[in-house]
């Protein structure tokens, strides 16, 4: 507020408060679900062209955990350029048909190596229908990619064990 001052002195001196307890509350609890589940999130503002990434969101990355804001094009530097068109291809269906906006792709973390992710979200619209935000989670999934991957290449030699070899094979189910 504006001092009143008389004779050089602030006699009076107004302002407003106001009560922002909720407002932490719901922040904490958002931290809170974005520990125990390991997810981070992130919301694209398409009117500052700003994205707002949690700071789980950061800690999966392997920075330190702290909330960031950074322009969109810095956003999407962070993808992989093999999967950025998995990417755009997955916004334009969620805007044009509605599905969920969810897709895998590879992030640089902050050793400089990529990792695997699944990003999801949805739109948020104004009165007039106009896209305002695009709000969503990332999961790790790196491990996971690693394992079908790994599980692809045995079935793969164990298809190709079974096709060279000239021995018959049977099985043999001892619970029936």
């Amino acid at each position: 507020g504006d001092p009143e001052v008389v004779d050089d002195r602030t006699v009076r001196l107004s302002g407003a408060v106001q009560d922002v307890t909720q407002q932490y509350e719901v922040n904490l609890r958002l931290q809170r679900a974005s520990r125990s589940s390991f997810q981070g999130h992130w919301e694209y503002d398409f009117g500052t062209d700003q994205v707002w990434c949690s700071a789980a969101y950061q800690q999966l990355l392997g920075f330190a955990p702290q909330e960031r804001r950074v322009p969109a094009a810095a956003f999407h530097a962070e993808t992989h350029p093999t999967d950025t068109t998995a990417v755009r291809t997955a916004f334009a269906r969620h805007i044009a048909a509605c599905t969920p906006y969810d897709v895998q792709l590879r992030l640089q973390t902050a050793a400089g190596q990529w990792r695997w992710f699944r990003r999801r979200g949805a739109v948020e619209r104004d009165s007039l229908g106009r896209i305002t935000s695009l709000t969503g989670q990332l999961i790790d999934i790196h491990d996971e990619r690693l394992a079908q991957v790994e599980l692809r290449e045995i079935r793969a030699r164990f298809e190709r064990a079974v096709e060279g070899s000239s021995d018959g094979l049977f099985e043999y189910d001892l619970g029936s």
